[in-house]
């Protein structure tokens, strides 16, 4: 028989083995702002408390979709993991050209959005944004009316 050819029956990778922690230290879950499961830390055994989610050698729940139930004593599935909204230029110029469009149309902003909308149609992140006939008669009709330039 021939020795390169590997039998499909033997497994090709060794399997992945988690170190367990030595007799003096455990495993704790840490968790994230919103309460989901963000990985572990080894701290040692003596410092363990009722507030510490102790964890099985060889743990391997994906962070960012397990919430601790403290009466179950167990991890709960929280779903998959939600995206966070950026604060992104394009987000904050889709928001101002909609509050623009919003004043246009008669309707006066609240004072806490329109020092906003003010402020922020005067950066380089606003500047450009929108350049279309439309976008420049909101920009045009929002400043006469706030008296700015």
């Amino acid at each position: 028989m021939n020795e390169d050819i590997q039998d499909p029956q033997e497994p090709t990778a060794e399997p992945v083995e988690i170190e367990a922690p030595s007799p003096q230290t455990v495993f704790i879950a840490q968790f994230d702002a919103d309460g989901l499961y963000s990985g572990m830390a080894e701290i040692d055994a003596a410092g363990l408390t009722d507030d510490h989610v102790a964890l099985p050698t060889g743990c391997d729940l994906p962070p960012g979709r397990y919430r601790w139930d403290k009466a179950a004593a167990a991890f709960v599935y929280a779903g998959e993991p939600k995206q966070r909204a950026e604060e992104s230029p394009p987000a904050l110029n889709a928001l101002a050209w909609a509050m623009l469009a919003i004043s246009d149309g008669g309707l006066a902003l609240p004072t806490p959005a329109a020092a906003w909308l003010d402020a922020y149609i005067g950066t380089v992140d606003f500047a450009g944004s929108g350049s279309g006939q439309t976008e420049m008669a909101l920009l045009a009709a929002y400043k006469k009316a706030r008296g700015t330039k």
